[in-house]
């Protein structure tokens, strides 16, 4: 028989076809978006060679065709294979009450009915394609724009922005790719409004048709073999409501009246994935005890910060974070399509894997199964900083930040590295973090304005330059924080206190109630 599980594993195979697609588009955007900046950047810049860059019904075709191909060869594989072991499975029912059982290959009105269900799904995706677009946010209200319109909104405005420097090229692309991933690509209903991702839609296709020949195929079956009673699938943390039949034995006028049969909300309904079997009284055995069915429900709820959560609800939250996390990482896959600033992949890298270390502490904390290949369905691979942790990656963020900064103030020279910045950094950390001041205080971190002062205006400490302050190196801080003489400096106007360690050849500030290193000055 096909389990809740297999049900949701065939939904997924085929959403995964149609995210291909998504991303495919949404790289496509953001590689013409990099022309466009390149464009608008150019001193010969023409309105007419937007031409070249601007989107076509051609394109959009061509990636259709390729991928609606891929879908029926899905659809074609799947549907014969998973409804064949349905149809198989039911044999020893045949065998049990001495009914005739006709090979799958042989039962002809049986291929007839798949051939049927798979051009009806083939159909709908089909016309599920014709109609893609985004939703955007317009005078506060969300509004569906069809795919070419919205590609060439999406340029023209980059064009406007940079051309007339209300934006530069990195704040237009985050702009874009944050909106796009937020959206992400939608089939949309232009006649009633409605509107959901395609990729969802994909999915659903495939789950209801499948339910929907499995059900058929039950209740054929137990017209053979004269009965009226059904077994109810069951998987783990269902829905409150769902959690009261599933598993158990009905008749097909109590799948209706009981389990809600034929209603949205009911068995076979929206995100349904139940289905239900033959059972025959006296030779068929439940699949699960009723003390089975009662831990499956997972009822009891668990805290989890200062939240309690059923295991129905702490699977949709799972659900939600799996979620998110493929927004991040397409946003991280398509900032760097794009050529983006490096803090803007390091920002979306950090909400990645807060994310993920969020998901991982939280199923733990729930007791449940994680199950990343959702997130990694995308095919996208390894986006994230490999070997990095969230902290570690802040902390590289933070530091590019203050680079950025530096060298935008003149702090430092716009010749030095963030390589460099960064090697100063570590050197602060291993040489001078950790260590105690003469008068017993540990120095406990620093500003990124301090690495400013290490590294200083110039490289050269031989030749000063008007204006200019040279650096001041490790050694000298740490002669300084060791030998240096003591001097108590007036309080801040936040009311914060900071001692001075000074030498013949700098002066090294602190503040000695938290161990911080304030800044550093050379004084010759």
């Amino acid at each position: 028989m096909i389990s809740p599980e297999d049900m949701e594993t065939y939904g997924y195979g085929h959403e995964s076809i149609f995210l291909d697609l998504e991303q495919r588009i949404l790289k496509d955007i953001v590689r013409r978006i990099k022309s466009t900046g390149v464009i608008t950047r150019s001193a010969d810049f023409q309105l007419n060679q937007l031409k070249r860059i601007g989107y076509s019904d051609k394109d959009i075709k061509e990636m259709l065709t390729e991928t609606l191909k891929l879908s029926n060869e899905y659809v074609d594989k799947l549907y014969t294979e998973a409804i064949k072991t349905d149809y198989i499975d039911n044999k020893s029912l045949y065998e049990a009450t001495s009914t005739d059982f006709i090979p799958f290959e042989k039962n002809t009105l049986l291929q007839n009915n798949i051939k049927a269900l798979k051009k009806i799904t083939n159909d709908e995706m089909k016309n599920l394609s014709r109609s893609l677009g985004f939703v955007v946010l317009e005078d506060e209200k969300t509004k569906a724009v069809k795919l070419t319109e919205y590609f060439q909104n999406v340029l023209d405005q980059i064009i406007v922005d940079v051309t007339a420097g209300a934006f530069d090229y990195n704040t237009t692309l985050r702009k874009a790719i944050n909106a796009m991933t937020k959206s992400g690509v939608r089939w949309i209903d232009y006649e009633s409004g409605y509107h959901n991702r395609i990729t969802v839609a994909a999915r659903r296709a495939v789950i209801s048709s499948i339910a929907q020949m499995s059900r058929t195929l039950s209740e054929d079956t137990a017209r053979r073999i004269g009965t009226n009673d059904y077994e109810v699938s069951a998987h783990a943390n269902p829905r409150p409501t769902h959690a009261l039949w599933q598993g158990l034995v009905f008749t097909r006028q109590e799948l209706v009246s009981v389990c809600g049969l034929g209603s949205v909300t009911g068995l076979g309904g929206a995100n349904c994935y139940h289905t239900y079997y033959p059972f025959v009284k006296g030779i068929s055995v439940r699949a699960y005890t009723d003390e089975e069915l009662e831990k499956m429900a997972n009822s009891t709820p668990k805290e989890w910060n200062s939240k309690e959560y059923t295991g129905y609800e702490a699977k949709q939250r799972m659900r939600q974070m799996e979620s998110n996390m493929r927004m991040y990482r397409e946003r991280i896959a398509l900032l760097k399509e794009g050529d983006g600033n490096e803090l803007d992949i390091m920002n979306a890298q950090i909400q990645y894997r807060s994310c993920m270390d969020e998901y991982v502490r939280f199923s733990k904390a729930m007791g449940m199964k994680q199950q990343k290949e959702r997130i990694y369905m995308d095919g996208l691979g390894k986006v994230g900083a490999s070997g990095i942790n969230t902290d570690n990656l802040t902390r590289k963020r933070n530091l590019m930040k203050g680079y950025q900064k530096a060298q935008k103030s003149g702090d430092i020279s716009m010749l030095v590295e963030f390589q460099t910045y960064q090697r100063i950094s570590d050197d602060i950390d291993k040489k001078i973090v950790g260590t105690t001041t003469k008068d017993g205080i540990m120095i406990t971190g620093y500003k990124t304005h301090f690495i400013d002062r290490v590294i200083g205006q110039y490289e050269s400490s031989d030749e000063p330059i008007k204006g200019k302050r040279k650096g001041v190196s490790i050694e000298m801080i740490s002669n300084a924080l060791q030998n240096g003489e003591l001097k108590e400096r007036p309080l801040t106007k936040s009311g914060l206190r900071s001692i001075s360690y000074q030498t013949d050849e700098c002066i090294v500030t602190i503040n000695p109630d938290t161990g911080e290193l304030i800044q550093t000055t050379p004084r010759k």
